[in-house]
């Protein structure tokens, strides 16, 4: 784990009724069908006994899908959905907007998880360092009396496989320490919470970069502990990532029509699936059997085929986003002739 710098500092703004800026890329803002980090906490600090009012320019998701900013389709909605996060954000751009952004959301609470981006294009870590500070430096401009949660850098599929690129980000999380050292003030604290803590590529992660529902709660996890140890907001986080469904949430609405020696199958589609998978079975049998080929969502309608003509079949479908499934659709039933 990354060390903390010191202990508890004073508190920072109105402890009751903080006013917190969530400031990201695409791991903070999430895409269709994400119930997002940001919800967890929320969530988490209002059964602490803490009325947050989560500040920024935006309340949108990404549209994983279609690729385009605005969509509004959170597994569930029902939180306080600003935030200062975008899909692709680079530290070393947010750095030169911060202080803006800070002017007008006045937030009491910087939660920053940048620097992926960087690192994974090119970026070296002492230069990326570098943008941390400018980042800082330019958040005061806006707001003197800031609290900061700097987060590290998640692992992801590529540090997994490439050593070099894995020690990168090691390193740049170490340099997060000692920029939190260096730059703390009493007015203006800086903490550390190590959301890299704990992370699994293969399991919190849907697409080995961005966060399913379990990677979500981790992330959470690390800064509502930060927030709670390090200024007094809220209560620890427990985590219940073995209670959290992941995959798309939105099932599917699946029709079937009758044609010889097929069945045609046509569906809505599930906000953030990526793919979709079909499971057919004998009308009457145990088990469902899944189908070697998953289906995009522009391939509806599709045909299975071949089958046999009058014989009952039953299907279902499942969306995945990226390699984790979620919740089945209807099952329909169709005897092909």
């Amino acid at each position: 784990m990354i060390g903390v710098p010191v202990g508890p500092v004073p508190l920072v703004g109105p402890v009751a009724h903080p006013r917190i800026m969530v400031v990201g890329d695409s791991i903070s803002q999430g895409s269709s069908g994400d119930y997002t980090w940001r919800y967890h906490l929320f969530r988490h600090l209002r059964e602490a006994g803490v009325e947050p009012d989560m500040v920024g320019p935006r309340r949108d998701l990404y549209d994983n899908v279609g690729r385009w900013h605005g969509a509004s389709d959170y597994a569930d909605p029902t939180f306080d959905q600003d935030h200062d996060a975008a899909w692709g954000r680079m530290l070393s751009d947010a750095a030169h907007s911060i202080g803006r952004e800070v002017r007008v959301a006045d937030p009491d609470y910087l939660l920053v998880l940048l620097g992926i981006n960087d690192l994974t294009f090119g970026g070296e870590a002492p230069a990326v360092e570098s943008s941390v500070r400018l980042f800082i430096n330019n958040a005061r401009s806006g707001k003197s009396s800031l609290a900061i949660l700097l987060g590290t850098v998640l692992p992801t599929e590529f540090s997994r496989l490439i050593p070099a690129f894995a020690r990168k980000l090691a390193d740049f999380n170490a340099r997060l320490a000692t920029v939190a050292a260096e730059l703390s003030t009493g007015e203006s604290p800086i903490r550390i919470a190590d959301t890299a803590h704990g992370v699994d590529v293969h399991a919190d992660l849907y697409d080995g970069t961005h966060p399913n529902s379990r990677g979500e709660m981790k992330i959470a996890q690390a800064f509502a502990d930060g927030l709670a140890r390090q200024f007094g907001v809220g209560s620890l986080f427990p985590l219940r990532s073995s209670e959290v469904p992941v995959g798309p949430q939105t099932a599917p609405v699946l029709t079937a029509a009758a044609v010889s020696g097929a069945v045609l199958l046509s569906w809505t589609r599930s906000p953030g699936a990526t793919v979709y998978w079909v499971w057919l079975r004998p009308a009457g049998a145990d088990d469902f059997v899944r189908l070697e080929r998953p289906l995009g969502w522009w391939e509806s309608p599709w045909a299975v085929a071949p089958l046999h003509n009058g014989l009952s079949y039953e299907l279902t479908l499942r969306p995945a986003k990226g390699t984790v499934e979620g919740v089945f659709s209807n099952i329909v039933r169709a005897t092909p002739g």
